[in-house]
């Protein structure tokens, strides 16, 4: 009996964390927008970290191709991708956009 006592525990702890996980992953969104500010894609992170592991499992021989010319067309339109952090009222924005110039940085914080 003490052994599926202790699994229980561990599948109990398991859950938590995930739950967890899922949690924080909602908070954070990710947003990619043009370059005259219209959002293209507003996603959760967790919704986007789950697309990204489905297309790898079920889609791998068109999910490079797919990420070299989404790139491709980001890196045309000049979009921005944000990743935003939304806690209670305050919101952290990270955005990562292509260098204007040479020695611009590429990564930009807000």
């Amino acid at each position: 009996m003490s052994n599926n006592n202790q699994f229980n525990d561990t599948m109990g702890d398991i859950n938590n964390r995930l739950q967890d996980v899922i949690e924080k992953g909602n908070q954070r969104r990710v947003l990619i927008r043009k370059e005259n500010g219209d959002t293209l894609v507003n996603v959760t992170l967790t919704t986007a970290v789950v697309g990204v592991g489905v297309g790898l499992i079920f889609l791998s021989q068109l999910v490079i191709p797919l990420a070299v010319i989404a790139i491709a067309a980001g890196v045309y339109t000049r979009a921005k991708i944000e990743l935003v952090r939304e806690v209670g009222d305050d919101s952290q924005v990270v955005t990562v956009e292509k260098a204007k110039n040479a020695d611009d940085s590429n990564v930009d914080a807000a």
